[in-house]
């Protein structure tokens, strides 16, 4: 968890929201290629799932050193 803290200070700090010009509104569709051909949202979407993955592993192993 001492390496997961300064890593969400870095990721929720207003400096890291590079965004680029563009309309974001239209159908579902076209959100979706948007997301997927857009490297600034390609990134956060990793972040978020490299921190969703880190956070059940720690969960995990708090919960394995409990049953013991």
């Amino acid at each position: 968890m001492k390496k997961l803290n300064p890593l969400l200070l870095i990721f929720s700090s207003p400096a890291v929201a590079l965004a680029h010009p563009g309309q974001h509104s239209g159908s579902d569709a076209s959100l979706f290629v948007h997301w997927l051909t857009q490297p600034d949202h390609l990134l956060l979407t990793l972040a978020g799932v490299a921190v969703v993955i880190g956070l059940c592993m720690a969960v995990a192993k708090i919960a394995c050193k409990q049953r013991r």
